[in-house]
């Protein structure tokens, strides 16, 4: 399960979206809590939307949930 919460601020040009928060859970077995985070920012990395939105700030919080 993920959400996303996109902030968005209102400049002299119009809106640009000036930062993106990104919260997922998930139950995987078998990992340890380690692997897991690093599955999760390797993920965000390659993320296509992540390399579009580049010039803004993307900050995941990854939760393995036992």
């Amino acid at each position: 399960h993920t959400t996303a919460k996109v902030h968005i601020d209102k400049g002299n040009t119009g809106f640009r979206i000036t930062r993106i928060e990104l919260q997922t859970e998930a139950r995987v077995s078998g990992i340890p809590e380690e692997t897991f985070q690093e599955i999760a920012e390797a993920t965000k990395e390659g993320c296509p939307v992540s390399q579009a939105l580049e010039a803004v700030p993307i900050e995941l919080t990854a939760k393995l949930v036992a």
